[in-house]
């Protein structure tokens, strides 16, 4: 499901090239982030069942698309393309002389991403090529700090990112007719997720965990589409369609660090990670795709891929001496 009605925004355009482009861009600045929020335990705080809570929502919708029954007469290429790249942090410390009853310190980060590229039903397409492409790159973090001195008797520090992601590239369902017949005459239709996820525990100096100790949980639902929906006629010289699913947990050194005189009791740390994957690349019922001579396929055709990049767990945990 998406948020956007392809079927209306019938244009007409006659030119020399068409682009269009829907971006979410992460801040340039190194180590910059779209969201950061961060909660702090005040020096000396009596707190009763929740310490220090962060809580991050991210609802992030990036579409590029022109809608059903348009006509399009382009000399040159036609690209669409939807990115949706963002930086998000969610951090909170339950800092010096906290005395923490239960819950202790939490971090928690859900990000929703929708990214869209479409050409909509019933277009009529001629020109020398038409990419579509739709790219979604979030990274999401959430950070946690049992503070110093402090002492947790529930679950100590906790850190709890969940990505849920839906990315397509698309010629939707209906009768279009794309006619790639000049120039490189190339079809091109990528649809790709990388969807970043880490969590950081910290102990402080003479902080303790006791009750569940630390837990540090990542979730990952994506699911990615790239082709042709039905009834779709599309001739050109060359095709290729890809869509590529992927998650990224990146060493960031350790994901549950006990230092100095920290102690994670025998409840201890636990840290999970979850990859849940869709990836489609497809060419619908009654779709035609028809490559002419002089030229072949690109191959494969069309491929999807689901690719676990990176999935790291490190853990620290240092008791003090005797």
């Amino acid at each position: 499901a998406n948020p956007y009605d392809v079927n209306s925004g019938q244009v007409t355009i006659n030119a020399a090239s068409l682009m269009v482009d829907g971006e979410l861009a992460r801040p340039t600045t190194p180590d910059s982030t779209t969201i950061d929020a961060y909660a702090t335990g005040a020096s000396g705080a009596l707190i009763g069942v929740n310490a220090t809570l962060t809580d991050v929502t991210v609802n992030s919708f990036v579409a590029g698309l022109v809608g059903a029954g348009s006509s399009l007469t382009i000399g040159g290429a036609t690209t669409i393309t939807a990115s949706n790249d963002s930086r998000n942090r969610s951090r909170g410390s339950s800092i010096v002389g906290a005395l923490v009853a239960a819950g202790a310190t939490k971090s928690t980060l859900n990000s929703t991403t929708g990214t869209y590229a479409y050409l909509g039903g019933g277009v009529t397409l001629t020109g020398a090529s038409l990419t579509l492409g739709a790219s979604a790159t979030p990274d999401n973090q959430a950070e946690a700090m049992a503070g110093s001195g402090g002492v947790a008797a529930g679950a100590g520090a906790a850190t709890y990112v969940t990505n849920n992601a839906n990315t397509q590239a698309v010629l939707q369902a209906g009768a279009s007719n794309i006619t790639l017949l000049s120039g490189t005459g190339a079809l091109s239709i990528n649809a790709t997720s990388s969807q970043g996820v880490n969590g950081k525990i910290e102990v402080g100096s003479g902080g303790v965990l006791s009750g569940s100790g630390a837990e540090e949980f990542n979730t990952v639902n994506s699911s990615v589409l790239a082709g042709l929906q039905d009834n779709v006629t599309v001739k050109a010289l060359s095709a290729d369609i890809n869509a590529i699913n992927g998650a990224v947990k990146a060493d960031i050194g350790q994901n549950i660090d006990g230092t100095t005189v920290g102690v994670a009791t025998a409840a201890g740390a636990t840290a999970h990670t979850a990859f849940n994957f869709s990836t489609i690349a497809k060419v619908g019922s009654n779709a035609k795709l028809t490559v002419e001579p002089p030229q072949t396929a690109t191959a494969p055709l069309y491929t999807a891929l689901a690719n676990a990049q990176t999935a790291l767990q490190n853990f620290k945990a240092t008791h003090p001496s005797p």
